[in-house]
């Protein structure tokens, strides 16, 4: 089922760029293209926030780097300073193990000698071990950063790159009617981390809305026909739908009726050129969506409630649309851009990374999660690699071997003059 569903998006998005020529062989790009070097380092995958094994109610304060001095009766010495989080974290997870092997001796200083400077993927955190050490002597705690799984196009902040999302508050105009769903069964604590799971999708789903008409603008500042604009509208309001239903969700578990706040507007980068375009349609877009389309068809397959099956089915279905525009936007940035518009996609590609494999073990929990629509991050991690290594690099590749460098529209690395876009009209 999976090749075959990756066999289909594959072949839908080449025709998307106007090749169904090489459709065909698709598969034997797919064996061939970008062979990555196993040994090299991959970055951190983003990782679902409402996986219930690794996101704790109180998360530490991570954000402080500045070591506090600290005194002992024996002598004077200094806290490590705590991790600071990357970019694209979100969420941390305290992890505090009850026995802790194969130390690195003299890496930290006393008290805390015995304690790895790394363990189990997490970095040490004098703070939340000493917190720790007054019930459990022994203990050395490690923090785990984890990222947004980002349903679809993300909303970034234009320097930083980081998704944007509002806030949550009380309110039911952004929850549409859905089917009842039957809770009864389920303890208040997988009510409570299946509710927050789908709202934290519908926060980026409702981010997304702003995320599209920012496409379509960045698409009109550069001329496109207005079939990808009227398009990307179209996605807007897909969006739209997803955050009602996925609000509606969530409060049919934990009974609350909440929705999104206002949303910060993120700043911008400046006006796009073919080059920036490039780069964000194929990560945000060809890469982002199909991942999503893959998550919701996933979790459809998992899942056991009805309401949670169609709102899954529904949103799969959106997504794999939203990917097919991308593609279709790709091509035209690509054959309008220019060589600049072709050295940034083929930079882009080889920068994406799928990250380490995670393992998931499969307990009763996570079984309760996937039956509402709950997947952890070895499922996400799949749709990553599925996505870049049978689909969004065939298709790329497919697509870079029909326009030859020299035979590129414009030279185009900068953006449009007004003389240039009032001469179009």
């Amino acid at each position: 089922m999976v090749t075959s569903l990756a066999s289909r998006l594959r072949g839908r998005y080449l025709l998307a760029m106007g090749i169904p020529a090489l459709a065909g062989v698709a598969p034997m790009l797919a064996a061939s293209a970008c062979a990555r070097d196993a040994a090299s380092p991959l970055v951190n995958a983003p990782l679902v926030e409402s996986d219930a094994a690794l996101v704790t109610a109180d998360p530490i304060d991570a954000g402080r780097s500045t070591p506090k001095p600290m005194t002992s009766s024996a002598k004077t010495f200094h806290d490590p300073p705590e991790p600071t989080p990357p970019r694209w974290s979100h969420t941390v997870t305290n992890l505090c193990p009850d026995a802790v092997e194969a130390p690195d001796p003299a890496e930290l200083p006393a008290p805390f000698a015995q304690c790895p400077k790394q363990a189990n993927g997490g970095q040490f955190s004098a703070k939340a071990t000493r917190a720790e050490r007054t019930e459990n002597p022994d203990a050395c705690c490690y923090v785990h950063f984890h990222g947004m799984v980002v349903p679809g196009r993300p909303l970034r902040d234009g320097e930083s790159g980081v998704p944007v999302v509002a806030g949550e508050e009380l309110r039911s105009d952004w929850l549409t009617r859905i089917a009842p769903i039957d809770v009864s069964a389920l303890a208040s604590r997988d009510r409570v981390t299946i509710a927050r799971g789908w709202r934290y999708d519908a926060s980026l789903e409702h981010a997304s809305v702003a995320s599209f008409a920012a496409f379509a603008l960045d698409l009109m500042a550069l001329g496109a026909p207005a079939d990808l604009v009227a398009r990307a509208h179209a996605a807007a309001l897909d969006e739209i739908r997803h955050a009602s239903l996925c609000f509606a969700i969530a409060a049919a578990y934990d009974g609350d009726a909440r929705g999104p706040g206002a949303l910060p507007i993120p700043r911008r980068r400046g006006p796009p050129t073919f080059a920036s375009l490039v780069r964000d349609t194929l990560v945000d877009g060809c890469f982002g969506e199909t991942v999503a389309a893959l998550d919701a068809y996933a979790a459809c397959a998992r899942a056991t409630e009805p309401t949670v099956r169609a709102a899954l089915e529904e949103i799969a279905r959106d997504e794999e649309r939203h990917a097919e525009l991308a593609f279709a936007a790709l091509s035209w940035l690509l054959t309008e851009g220019g060589e600049a518009a072709r050295a940034s996609l083929e930079h882009a590609l080889a920068a994406i990374e799928v990250g380490p494999s995670p393992h998931d073990a499969a307990t009763a929990a996570t079984r309760v999660l996937a039956a509402h629509g709950r997947s952890g991050r070895a499922a996400h991690h799949r749709s990553r690699v599925l996505a870049l290594s049978s689909i969004v690099e065939p298709c790329v590749i497919a697509r870079l071997a029909t326009t030859a460098p020299h035979r590129s529209a414009r030279p185009a690395q900068r953006a449009p003059s007004s003389a240039a876009i009032a001469a179009r009209s």
